[in-house]
């Protein structure tokens, strides 16, 4: 019987250790370790370029959930404001590589928790305006992906601005936007 008790004593020993192994592992043991794990994570995301559908996702993923969940909230008294910022601005870059042109449909949607959670805490560090995020999304990420399609678009624009058609401009942009984002959405869908 002592043996017994000596065994699983041992046993959950040895799983809390596991488990604290890993969350140290995600976490670090250092308010710059985490902020570190979690930046390096976020650029080889965006290095690699993955389809929404690649299994990749499902580890990432994980470890995203972590960041946000168990990570962050063992830090924030530690951390500046602007490192608070610029956190929260990594989990909607982490979204947009993830979820694309969905993005902004899941962060501002309350019907899912996690992703209201993102939102909420994000408009905590930067107000309730939360336009400061969105375009530095606009401004950094997202011409990295289409990067040579907004230089068609404005090589285009500038050709029509300069005969003059400015209402033909404007209606060109919109139809062409319109075209995009449904293109995406369709490619999202199938992927």
């Amino acid at each position: 019987m002592k043996n017994t008790l000596l065994g699983l004593s041992f046993l959950a020993f040895l799983a809390a250790s596991i488990s604290s192994c890993t969350l140290a592992t995600t976490c670090s043991v250092s308010k710059s370790g985490f902020l570190l794990n979690f930046d390096t994570m976020i650029k080889k995301i965006a290095e690699e370029e993955l389809r929404s559908n690649d299994a990749t996702w499902e580890s990432y993923d994980s470890k995203f959930k972590k960041f946000v969940e168990e990570c962050y909230p063992s830090y924030e008294e530690q951390m500046t404001l602007q490192e608070k910022k610029e956190f929260w601005y990594k989990t909607f870059e982490y979204t947009w590589y993830r979820h694309g042109i969905q993005t902004m449909e899941l962060l501002f949607d309350d019907h899912d928790p996690f992703y209201s959670h993102i939102t909420t805490e994000t408009q905590k560090v930067y107000g309730e305006d939360l336009s400061p995020v969105v375009e530095r999304l606009l401004e950094e990420v997202i011409p990295e992906q289409f990067g040579e399609l907004f230089n068609e678009i404005g090589t285009d624009l500038e050709k029509l601005w300069e005969n003059g058609l400015k209402e033909d401009v404007e209606k060109w942009g919109r139809r062409k936007l319109e075209t995009i984002f449904k293109e995406e959405l369709f490619k999202e869908s199938n992927k």
